[in-house]
Order: structure tokens, then sequence, then C-alpha cells
């Protein structure tokens, strides 16, 4: 047999085969090597080089260009030797080589482990791109994709020096990660510039790192030491438009100071934004400044300034030095903040306000809690859970509900709603508050559990009371100006404390709530009538269908006490069941007292107080059961000043016994539903009432 020669390989299919020597196979022609090699480019240099980053449809395209260069010089020949030599003059003056650098030089990103890593390297240039797996280190969540220029302004986040280059960030999917930009999260150094210049980006979705604690100053370095408050300052953490804030877990804490105001995030002007999914805490502990006075204080976590759209959910904020949140109007008191929605936060621990809400229209607040604002030793007035108080400029709130909320062991209200005359209406207009919980707010004479000041169209409903701290005050007053429902609410140990200061022509109704007490102190009422205004009159209150639960112990002076020098002319109490007590209504008002049932009390059922001609009392279809348990002053009514009087269909049970000498004793029923002391008055008693005498030993 004779010796076969091996064929001559040319320099083309030489490098071919040196790159990809498991898939080059001598009997491919040029063509075929050329495709093999773009392929393997593509599927496996690339993607190494990559470390499987994301490769946009521009980096794909670039990634065709030798495949279109090579595809393109075909075209242009026709003579296959032709083609064959030009690609072996390729390899040999390194043409091929110097298309393949560049190509890869502009389609990979190359993948370094931190910012600095990326600054020490040597091998990018103009039109490359760099992956970063983190900004300080590996791990911390920083890492980014940049495009390498030969232009640009370095600010150590949206672009970075790389010796007499730049990297520039591409932003993908619309998203941040504060890490990004340098925010090292640390609890120590100050990440305020670095978290602002991702939130300037405007991106839609700007992301904290989970665990970490970033310290923020709040206020700018430049800005002076204000003489008075500023209420429109734009300081700290500013939130762009359509922006959602998340937080993941972490912690942002304002660094120690001494200024009279500062922000730690600032929603102004802005629309469509959400912050969430975080705790927030102030320098309330640490504070070195000394102006405790209200108006020495604009301390706000999260303050909203004229901001559309907004969304507070999952926070938890604690320890400012004045309010957790604050809605204001930015200087310009003709706008109003609008649509704000804040959702399973938590404000604790503040020193003026749990929430201050100043300025608004269609605010909702659900599922929050609002509690320890202030103490005795560190607060400033008025130390509430809520504070609703547009003050005397032209601020104003409009339709508020409060929903499913706590307000707890606050150094004054747990909601203190206070208007005030603008333009001739009150600037509060439509409270809502339903289904919360009051505990413990010490409530001192200027406040109360919850205190309704000037407003209109107010409603509290299906709320829970209980106070185990002050409960001689007033824990609940109403002092609004028109239209208030107090309904479905469980009160215990509390009174209700009625003002009509700012009332005219106008109604409180007080329907189906359960109040319930064993007090061992006395006061004036459960629900009492307080003083009223020089430009009130004219006013009614309604109520109705109640339960007033006591002990056989009980103090109290009267469930009910209504005077019409407190400019509540008109009375209507029906359908209610009253048990035990002192006296269950005490009333020198035009009455219609109706259907209601009286159980037990130590004196008189109702007592009928200063007598005038105006004023008359319709009593009908009450049911009085074990009056007269205190003979030395006991019974049904007392009519002492001759107030004119209509009864009609009433049943009176009558257990009379006296506590003196266990005696049994009769007593005329007449006498007993009404004692009269003066000679005359005007009653008129219908057959239809029913009168039963029980006589025990």
């Amino acid at each position: 047999m004779g010796i076969k020669h091996s064929r001559p390989v040319p320099p083309f299919m030489r490098y071919c085969s040196a790159i990809i020597p498991t898939m080059f196979d001598d009997s491919l022609s040029y063509y075929e090597a050329l495709c093999a090699l773009n392929r393997f480019i593509q599927t496996n240099l690339v993607e190494v080089i990559n470390n499987n980053a994301t490769v946009t449809e521009e980096y794909i395209k670039l990634a065709n260009d030798l495949k279109e260069y090579v595809e393109n010089y075909f075209d242009n020949l026709d003579v296959q030797e032709e083609i064959n030599n030009k690609l072996d003059q390729m390899v040999e003056d390194g043409t091929l080589q110097e298309i393949i650098t560049s190509y890869i030089q502009s389609n990979v990103a190359w993948t370094f482990d931190t910012v600095s890593d990326m600054q020490s390297a040597t091998n990018l240039t103009a039109g490359s791109y760099a992956r970063t797996l983190g900004y300080n280190n590996r791990e911390d969540e920083g890492g980014a994709l940049y495009r390498i220029t030969d232009n640009g302004t370095a600010d150590d986040g949206n672009v970075i020096a790389v010796g007499t280059l730049f990297a520039h960030l591409v932003i993908e999917d619309d998203t941040v990660n504060v890490a990004q930009f340098g925010a090292k999260g640390d609890g120590t150094t100050d990440d305020s510039d670095a978290i602002n210049m991702a939130l300037a980006t405007g991106v839609s979705n700007v992301n904290f790192v989970t665990g970490k604690t970033y310290m923020v100053r709040g206020y700018e370095t430049d800005q002076g030491d204000e003489t008075q408050s500023d209420w429109v300052l734009v300081t700290g953490l500013v939130l762009k438009d359509n922006q959602d804030v998340n937080l993941n877990g972490s912690t942002v804490k304002c660094i120690t100071n001494s200024r009279k105001s500062y922000n730690i995030f600032t929603i102004a002007e802005v629309n469509n934004v959400k912050l969430h999914n975080g705790t927030i805490i102030g320098d309330r502990q640490t504070h070195t400044g000394n102006d405790g006075t209200e108006l020495g204080l604009a301390y706000f976590a999260v303050a909203i300034k004229f901001a559309t759209n907004v969304t507070l959910e999952d926070l938890n904020i604690s320890e400012c030095w004045g309010d957790g949140i604050c809605t204001n109007h930015n200087g310009d008191s003709t706008k109003l903040c609008e649509n704000i929605y804040i959702k399973n936060c938590i404000c604790k621990s503040n020193y003026r306000q749990g929430f201050s809400h100043q300025n608004g229209r269609h605010t909702i607040v659900e599922d929050c809690e609002f509690s320890d604002t202030g103490d005795d030793s560190l607060h400033t007035a008025p130390a509430d859970g809520v504070d609703i108080e547009p003050g005397t400029n032209s601020n104003r709130v409009i339709d508020v509900l409060f929903n499913r909320c706590t307000f707890a062991n606050n150094y004054n209200s747990g909601i203190q709603v206070k208007g005030d005359k603008v333009d001739g209406r009150d600037n509060i207009d439509g409270v809502i508050v339903m289904n919360c919980k009051f505990k413990n707010n010490y409530a001192t004479t200027a406040n109360a559990d919850l205190n309704i000041g000037k407003s209109y169209n107010v409603i509290v409903k299906d709320c829970d009371f209980s106070n185990a701290g002050n409960n001689t005050q007033d824990i609940i007053s109403i002092n609004c100006s028109n239209s208030m429902l107090f309904e479905g609410n469980k009160i215990y140990n509390a009174r209700v404390v009625v003002k009509s200061d700012n009332m005219s022509n106008s109604y409180v109704k007080i329907l189906n709530n359960h109040f319930i007490s064993d007090l061992n102190q006395q006061y004036n009422g459960c629900i009492q009538s307080g003083s009223g205004g020089a430009d009130s009159a004219n006013n009614t209150l309604i109520v109705e269908d109640n339960i007033f639960d006591g002990t056989p112990s009980l103090t109290l002076s009267a469930w009910v006490q209504c005077t019409s020098s407190h400019k509540f002319e008109k009375l209507i109490i029906k359908s209610n069941k009253f048990k035990y007590g002192n006296k269950n209504i005490s009333t020198d008002a035009s009455n219609i007292i109706e259907d209601n049932n009286f159980i037990a009390p130590s004196n008189y059922s109702i007592i009928l107080s200063t007598g005038n001609s105006d004023q008359v009392t319709t009593l009908k279809g009450n049911v009085f059961e074990e009056v007269g348990y205190n003979l030395s002053a006991g019974g049904a009514v007392n009519n002492s000043n001759n107030n004119n009087i209509i009864a009609q269909d009433n049943i009176i049970y009558s257990n009379c016994i006296t506590k003196a000498d266990n005696q049994t004793k009769t007593y005329d029923n007449t006498s007993r539903l009404l004692q009269n002391t003066a000679a005359t008055g005007g009653v008129s008693l219908d057959d239809n009432n029913n009168f039963f005498s029980n006589t025990y030993a």
C-alpha cells in the first residue's frame, strides 16, 4: 500500500480548528466553517464572558455583524477560490481577529464583583458594557449593568468614573435598588444622597435591601437654622411622580440633630406614589434641640404636601420629634392633597402627633394604630393619636374615613377634630370613624378620648371606648357644628358630653349604643349636654335605642342630663333601656320621652327641673320597674317645678321598700308616677296609663 499524503490545511481552516476543535471537520467548506465559527462565538463565547448577563435587543443586533459582513462579502464574489483565498488572507493579516475582538468588546458585558473592580479594569472601551455583581461588595444587591462611554459627569451612582472613561447605569425593567447608588444600610453611614439619587431617576420602582438600616439626615446641610417652623420644607428623601418605593422590611432612621424642622420622607406636589413595607424611626430620644413648643415643630417622618393619589402601607413609624405623618399645603393654601390612602400603618411613641391631618380631600385610613403619643416628660401639645386640624388659613379637610383603627395610650386624645370658620363655614366637612377601638387615652379637661370640635357631618359608628385612666373626664366630647351621628358604639366607664358651642338649628343623634358603667365615682351624666355658645340656638339631642347598663352600687348622677341653658332646647329620648344609676334622666328642656324601660334607679327615673311655660314634656309608652327603691327620694317622675306634662300609656311596677325600717308601705300609684312639689302643675293624665302596685315585706 502506498503512503497517503495529508492535505495541506489552509490558514483559515487552522484558525477554526484551533477555536472549535471538538466540532471541526476538515471536510467542511470554508463557508460552513465560517458559519460554525460565528455560531460558536454567539452561543458559547458570549455567554461565558457575560456570565449569563442579560443581552438586550441592541446586543443581539450587534451580534450578527460578523455574519452580515461575511455574507455581504460573499455576495460580491463569483469564484469560490477567491472566497477561500480572502478568508486565508484575513487570518494571516489579522483582519478576522480584529472583527471578532471588536464584536466581543461591543456586544458582551464584562463582569466584575464590585464597582471598585470595574474602575480598576483595563479591558473596557467606549461602546462596551460592564456588569457588577455588587456595589460595595458582591452580596450587597447593588449589582448593575453599565454602558461605557468616553464622556460624562461622574456622580458615583448614575455615572461611575472608569479611568478616562465613564460607566453609565443602564436601568433595567424600570427598577433600581438604592444599593446600586452606594447606599450601605449599615446603620452608621449617611445614605441620604445615595437614596435620593435613586429616587431622582424617576423610575417606577425603587427598592431598599431587606434587613438594612439606612441613616438619613432629614434636612439639607445648607438649609440653615430656622427661626420658626418651616411647614413647607422639602427635605429628606424626596419621592417623584409615579413612584413605588418599597422599603422591603428595612429601617430608615433619622440621624440625631438639633434642627427645628426636618422630614424623613417628603411627598410634595407629586401624583401616584406609594411608600410601603418598612420601619421609619425619628430622633425623639436623642434630639439635641430644645424647641418644645408646638409652633416650633415641623418634624415629620412622612410629610405629604399637595400630593395626589398617595398610598402609605405596612409602615411602622415611631420616635419622631414631631409627627409620624403630616398632610399640609406646601405653601399654597388654595391647594389640597387628594386621595390619600393609609393602610396597616403603626404610628407609635411620637413626640407631638401620630398623624396630623391638616389638608386633604378623600382620605382613607384603615387598619392602623396610633398609640403612645407623648408622655408626662416628653411631649408637645396637643399630643394626640390623630389631630385633624386645618388651622385658621384656607386649609381644608374634606371626607376622611378611619376604619378598623386603634387609638391607645396617647397622652391626650385618640382623635381630635378641631376646625375653624373659613369664609363663613367650618373647614372640616365629612369625618367618619367606624369599627375603631379607643383605649386608655389619658384625656385631660381640654381634650377627650374622642374630641369632635367645629366640623360638619360627623359619624362615629360601631366603635369601642374603654378608659381606665381619667374616667371622670369627658372622654367623648361632641362639639361639632352640624349633623352628628353617634351610633352602634360600646362605651365602658366613659361618658359623652355634647356641647353646642358651634351649633345652631342642628341635631346630635346618639343611637343604638351600649353604655356600661360600674364606677364608684360620681359625675354628672353618662350623656351630658355641655356649654352653649352665644350663637348657638334651637338644637336637638336625640337619644334612641341605647342600652344603659349599670350596677346597683352605681353612683352615676344621671344616665342622661340635658339643660336648655346649653342651647339644646329639645330632648328626644326613645326606646332606651336604663338599668340602675342614681337618676336615669335629668332635664329641663322640652322633652319627648317614649317607649323607654327604667329599672331600679336609686332616685327618680326622671327629674324635670326648671319650669317654663314654653316647655312641654311628653311621657308615653314607658315602663318603670322597681321605682321607689329608695323611699327617701325615689319614684318614677319628679316634676318639682310644674312643667307642662302629657303622660300616656305608661306602665309602673312600684316596689316600695323602705331601707330604714324594712317596713312595707303602699303608695298611691298616681303620686308615684308624678310627684309635684308645687301646688299646681300642668299635668294631663290619660285613662290609658296603667299602674300596678306590688307590696313586699
